[in-house]
This record gives C-alpha cells, structure tokens and sequence, in this order.
C-alpha cells in the first residue's frame, strides 16, 4: 500500500509537516495523532480513555434500549440460543446491567487523601539455628573503623595520588590525566578510526 493509500483509513495521525504532508503513521487508539506527534502523552491519553468510555457508554445505552423494545431481559436472554452466542449476549447483558464499573468506582471514592494500609500481621520470628556457622555473615553491630576490613577494588582502580595543592600550569594537568589514563588502561592503544 502506498502512501496515499494509507492516508484514507481514518485510524492515521493528522499531524503534518511544513509542507501540508500528513504523517500517516497509525494514529494511539482513541486519539487523532501517532507516539511521535504527541499521542503517549498522559494528558492526551486520559482524554482518549474518556473518549473511549463515553463510546463505550453510548453503545450499552443502544443495547439496552434494544433489548428493552423487544422485551428481552438478562433472565431470558441466551436461553435456547446456539452455546457460543448465548454465553456472549449473556455476558453482555452483565455488563449493562452492572454497568460500566471503573466510572462508578471513581464517582464513589471518597474525597480527600487515601485511607492507609492496614498493619500486616507481625512476622514470626525464625527459629534458632543450630550451627553458628549457618547464620549471615554480616555483624548485627557495625564493626568500629579500625575493624573494617579494607573492600576489593578491581585492577584497574588503583589508588591515585592526591591532587596537587597548589597552582599546576595546563600541561602539567593534561600529563597528570594522560598518566593516570594510562596506568588504567582506558586509552586506546590502536588507531582510532573516524565516524562518519
């Protein structure tokens, strides 16, 4: 399919360039626009989802009003009809009975700031072990400063000088760093190719 081709379906992003070209990229369901023009944004999605609720309202609304003309009701419904249609127009007429319940919840919440959790159950405590030797090998105290023992540094991190106290002059830094690079390896010692 061309270009052109994808622009009649209706599903495409609007959005267009400096010259009048439409994007033509599918369009985030519920919305006019694609990912790339705006249409993850959180604000335009919320309103997509209230586009597709009050969609979705509409279209209970017809069905209950065409039920209710020709006098079909959740009782009698799907009753001596072939068993996939009967369970489908069964399960239909739940959810326009029951509505459509994430609205109903939001209606129903209380204002103001959400009551806290309950306090879970206290945790028992584990049993003793018999072998010390089982137990984690971190100290429940922390060991004092000199106790600590010295942490595994890799190879390359190698204790650096301090830096120098006073003034340096550029190339004296510029050498610093080149030395310091060296020692850790992280110069190339190759040629360096270009990118393009």
């Amino acid at each position: 399919m061309g270009y052109d081709g994808r622009l009649r379906y209706s599903n495409r992003c609007n959005a267009t360039n400096k010259r009048g070209k439409p994007c033509g990229a599918w369009a985030v369901r519920g919305t006019a626009v694609c990912k790339v023009h705006g249409g993850m944004a959180p604000q335009v999605r919320r309103k997509a989802a209230e586009r597709q609720a009050a969609a979705q309202d509409e279209v209970l609304r017809s069905l209950a009003k065409a039920m209710e003309a020709n006098g079909v009701t959740a009782r009698t419904a799907g009753d001596g009809l072939p068993a996939p249609w009967g369970e489908r127009l069964k399960a239909a007429l739940k959810i326009v009975e029951g509505r459509y319940e994430r609205p109903a919840r939001r209606a129903t919440r209380p204002a103001g700031p959400p009551t806290p959790p309950k306090a879970a159950a206290p945790v028992a405590q584990p049993a003793p072990q018999e072998h010390p030797e089982a137990q984690a090998e971190r100290p429940a105290t922390p060991l004092p400063h000199a106790e600590r023992p010295v942490p595994l540094r890799p190879a390359f991190a190698e204790p650096t000088e301090p830096p120098k106290r006073g003034l340096t002059t550029a190339e004296d830094a510029m050498a610093d760093v080149a030395r310091a690079n060296r020692r850790a390896g992280a110069l190339n010692q190759g040629k360096r190719r270009r990118r393009r």
